[in-house]
């Protein structure tokens, strides 16, 4: 089962700008709340951030920051983009409380744009055409060289998939 989160994106390719409703694991779901909607504001118990393949460590103090996706533009049809979720946190652990901060979009041109990014949905690695394994290599590497291999791939993708090229 998955809840949504609920927020206003621009696509990267044509700029409209438009509510997103994404699908996800991420907030624990029962009866009572499966295929929710969660906004900016609220709060609800997340039991699935170690389905998230990690970038930059979290403390689990500071706001929790993820790359989930997907959402497709309602102008030109554009799938499979990119938000960036910022939550606050009560601590971490198995399972723990966070409050929806931010629901943004994201377009990772550069390895920069995923600096404090702790995680991002593996499918999404994929789509970007880096294959993140939980593997001895990529544990060696440094966040760094984690996210210069994502923006990379997303590059590729917007290239071939998107048509569309990355600025300069």
């Amino acid at each position: 089962m998955f809840t949504n989160l609920l927020g206003s994106v621009r696509c990267m390719r044509c700029g409209l700008e438009q509510e997103a409703r994404i699908q996800t694991y991420l907030f624990k779901t029962g009866y009572d709340n499966a295929g929710a909607d969660y906004r900016v504001g609220q709060s609800e118990v997340v039991d699935g951030v170690d389905e998230f393949d990690p970038l930059y460590p979290w403390d689990g103090a500071s706001p929790l920051v993820l790359a989930i996706g997907d959402w497709d533009c309602d102008g030109c049809g554009l799938p499979n983009q990119w938000a960036r979720l910022t939550l606050s946190t009560d601590g971490a652990g198995d399972e723990f409380t966070a409050r929806v901060e931010a629901l943004e979009t994201f377009v990772p041109w550069t390895a920069e744009a995923f600096f404090g990014v702790h995680g991002v949905e593996p499918w999404l690695a994929d789509l970007a055409r880096f294959n993140i394994e939980h593997s001895a290599r990529w544990a060696d590497q440094t966040p760094e060289q984690r996210c210069e291999a994502m923006a990379a791939g997303f590059n590729t993708w917007c290239v071939e998939v998107a048509k569309i090229a990355p600025p300069c």
